[in-house]
């Protein structure tokens, strides 16, 4: 009851389908903004939990958005992204193809440049605390893939394909 959350967007849209739905619920310790996550309008150490889903891979500037999380971060708060990562590269017709199933898989990268932004921002206590291998349809891959390789990507023991991770690090 004495905390806040603070949702924050860059569509207008999501902000007004947001506080509609927020009405409908009458809860008085949530609050939208209009922002973007590269510019959090958020004063310095304002949040004790940052959590951020299926956005951080869609940013031109990933490691401005790191940079942004440590600075709105309170000291001992916790940061937590959901983001699409690989281990192998994967073929950039696959990518694309994929990212229309899932539009967040267009910006999956290295899963260790991934963690470089964090790294680099100041964040150095955690790490990823969940992995999962992305099942992408057989008739996809097979327009891209070997059997060979479809066979490794559909393997959740190998480290080819496309992975869902859960980032949660302390400032």
């Amino acid at each position: 009851a004495k905390g806040k959350v603070v949702g924050i967007d860059i569509s207008e849209q999501n902000i007004k389908t947001a506080r509609e739905y927020l009405d409908s619920l009458k809860i008085s310790n949530v609050e939208f903004r209009h922002g973007d996550i590269q510019a959090v309008p958020l004063p310095n150490e304002y949040a004790d939990v940052i959590y951020s889903t299926c956005v951080f891979n869609l940013q031109s500037d990933k490691q401005k958005v790191a940079d942004e999380m440590y600075r709105v971060c309170d000291h001992s708060g916790l940061v937590c992204v959901s983001y699409f990562v690989t281990i192998n590269p994967i073929p950039d017709d696959l990518r694309k193809e994929a990212s229309e199933v899932a539009g967040c898989i267009a910006g999956a990268e290295d899963v260790e440049t991934f963690m470089s932004y964090f790294r680099k921002t100041g964040f150095n206590s955690g790490g990823i605390v969940e992995v999962n291998k992305v099942k992408l349809p057989d008739d996809l891959l097979e327009k891209h893939l070997t059997a060979e390789m479809i066979q490794k990507y559909n393997d959740i023991d190998s480290d080819d394909g496309i992975f869902s991770v859960t980032l949660v690090v302390e400032k």
